[in-house]
This record gives C-alpha cells, structure tokens and sequence, in this order.
C-alpha cells in the first residue's frame, strides 16, 4: 500500500486532486486541518489492470452487495480479496498505518515551514484593524480619564462585552483615587458573574451583586462622594428602573450602552432623554469583538 499526502486550501480540492492522482477508489487514511490548510493522507493498492467488462460488473455487484455488508463481513472480504492479508491479521496492517501517520504528523510539526502562516501585509492589515478599534474605544471613553469619583452605569445585552468596557473604564481612573466599587444588578439567567469577579479579583476591587433594584439608591449613597462607583447592567431591566421615581442615582450616572442594535439603541436613548439622564455614549459592539 502506497501512502501520499495531499495538501490544498478546502477538503474538495484535496478530494479532486486524490481522485486525479489515485483514482476513484483511492483510500482516505486521514483528514486534518494543518494550519489554515486541509490535509489528506491517501492510499491506493496496487492492482492488475481489469477489462471495461470486469470494472463494470465489479462496480454493479458492489452497489447491490454494499448494504448487506457488515463489519465482520468486509474484514473477511478485505483478508481474501487481498494477498498481502494472507497470513497476517488485518489490525496490524492497520496499526502500521497509524504508525506511518503519526510520522509524518510529527515531522509536521518539527518543519514549521509546512505550516501555513499569515503573510506580513495580512498580519499588518489585523494590527491596523485592532488598533483602529482599540482608538475608537480610547475616544468613546476619554471624558473619564483620570475620573476619581461618581457614578458609570455600562449597559449592554448578555455576552455583549459589557465587563471588557468595565476593565477599560477602571484603568482610567486617577492613580490617586481612593475608593471604586463594581456594582452588578441582577439578571434572569444567573445571580454571579464570574467575568466581573475575575475583574474585581485583578484589580483588588470589591464586586456587589444586587437583587433588591430598589436598594441601589441607598448603597450608592452608603459610599458617599469620594468614591468612583462602576455598575454593569443588562438593558432589559432599563424600563424597570426608568419608572421608578426614586431613581436618581440613574440621572446623576455617565452611561454607556454597547450597541449590538441601532433601533434598539435609539430607543434607549430616547428613554433616558424622557427621564431626563445623561445620553449612554455608544460602543460598537463590532469594536468590542475586534479588540477581545
């Protein structure tokens, strides 16, 4: 049995090229993905030549048969059909072949050249993509550079990035702050954030979970006026609060919504306009994925 390797862009030109070189019959060993590639390691035996006659009639008796064979049953076949099966077991051929594969997998990998890599112009182009949105982000969030007090309030759906824009905002605070806090409202799926913690865990800060929403006026107020209070929200609970007279931590606070939605976003700005708070500055979520 004779082992080739195949290397293409997508497992169809691969398959294209095997069916070129070793014809329709040819044996897939193994299919990986070698980089960005696909790579097929191939097998064909080496047959006498048949008659058009022959291959038809081959081809018609295995279409009929090819339903009716079982495991046991194509082993058996494969062991008579096959002289070099005649006195050794089967498995050992097939051992040989695992054997051969994780060769030329580990000579891969010890010739890195093989592997495909970005060219310098398609690493230049990513750098440049991240840093301009790295610059947008930078400009979003440049009113609180060096911020030691008040209130942040960052909206945002779930899974929409809302703790990465909390990292950002605590490392612009002023280095002679004296107190933050991080304040997380509750959500339906769960009551703990373990993303936030492990913030809160980097920077030596205290995270608290609120449940009861008509406690947050108090707790904020229980800090008093040095301190820099950071809350992550979910916009879902907006209406709720909104309607809620003593609010007023909620027209005092910075906002900030991450924008997975122009519609939906709109609204939102057209509420807090109602209740007479602060505009949420808009991050693109599109930004947000291009930095993380």
């Amino acid at each position: 049995m004779e082992l080739q390797r195949f290397v293409g862009k997508d497992t169809k030109s691969v398959m294209d090229e095997i069916r070129t070189t070793l014809g329709d019959h040819a044996l897939i060993v193994s299919n990986t993905r070698v980089g960005s590639k696909t790579e097929i390691i191939a097998a064909r035996e080496e047959q006498k030549v048949k008659s058009d006659f022959e291959v038809r009639a081959d081809s018609a008796s295995s279409k009929q048969q090819d339903e009716k064979k079982n495991f046991s049953q194509t082993m058996a076949d494969q062991k008579f059909s096959s002289p070099r099966f005649a006195d050794n077991d089967p498995w050992e051929h097939i051992q040989k072949i695992n054997k051969e594969i994780s060769s030329i997998k580990s000579a891969l990998q010890e010739n890195p050249g093989l592997v495909y890599e970005k060219t310098p112009q398609e690493i230049a182009d990513s750098s440049i993509s991240v840093l301009d949105s790295r610059s947008k982000i930078d400009k979003s969030l440049e009113t609180l550079n060096g911020t030691k007090t008040g209130c942040c309030v960052v909206w945002g759906e779930r899974k929409s990035g809302k703790s990465f824009l909390v990292k950002e905002l605590i490392k612009r605070r002023a280095h002679d702050h004296e107190h933050t806090m991080l304040l997380r409202l509750s959500h339906d799926t769960n009551s703990d954030d373990s993303h936030l913690c492990q913030i809160a865990k980097r920077f030596s800060l205290n995270v608290i979970f609120i449940n009861d929403m008509a406690s947050i006026e108090n707790i904020i107020g229980a800090f008093g006026n040095e301190c820099l209070v950071l809350i992550e929200a979910d916009l879902p609970m907006l209406a709720n609060l909104a309607l809620d007279s003593e609010a007023a931590w909620l027209k005092k606070s910075s906002n900030f919504i991450i924008d997975e939605d122009e519609e939906q976003t709109e609204l939102v700005c057209k509420l807090f306009k109602q209740i007479d708070a602060k505009i949420p500055k808009r991050i693109s979520s599109k930004i947000i994925e291009d930095v993380i």
